[in-house]
């Protein structure tokens, strides 16, 4: 049976937030924090491991690297975060087959 801790959770937060203008999706408030945060809160709760993968550089960068600042997570920086969800997908691709993990989710920041 798999457990919690054989999950592996992708919370993808390399993207630019086009569709937010100059504001960070990732940022945003929920619940007096920001989104990402409470996102990468909500899913070390399960016991499950955490990777978060950011942009390697950039402007969002280190917004996103200070609110997830003391959790738990593992961290990817994608320097081919420009081509989309697919960056982070290969990303926790690569990870689960290096932590033999039996089960993935993806959780939206």
């Amino acid at each position: 049976m798999t457990g919690a801790t054989d999950l592996l959770i992708l919370i993808p937060a390399a993207g630019a937030s086009r569709r937010m203008g100059l504001r960070d999706k990732c940022l945003e408030p929920v619940r007096g924090e920001p989104a990402l945060r409470h996102s990468a809160r909500l899913a070390l709760a399960t016991g499950a491991r955490v990777l978060v993968t950011l942009p390697a550089d950039g402007a969002r960068l280190p917004g996103r690297q200070a609110a997830l600042a003391d959790l738990a997570v593992d961290l990817a920086l994608l320097a081919d975060a420009g081509e989309g969800m697919a960056a982070s997908l290969r990303a926790w691709a690569h990870a689960a087959g290096a932590q033999a993990a039996q089960g993935l989710m993806i959780l939206l920041p």
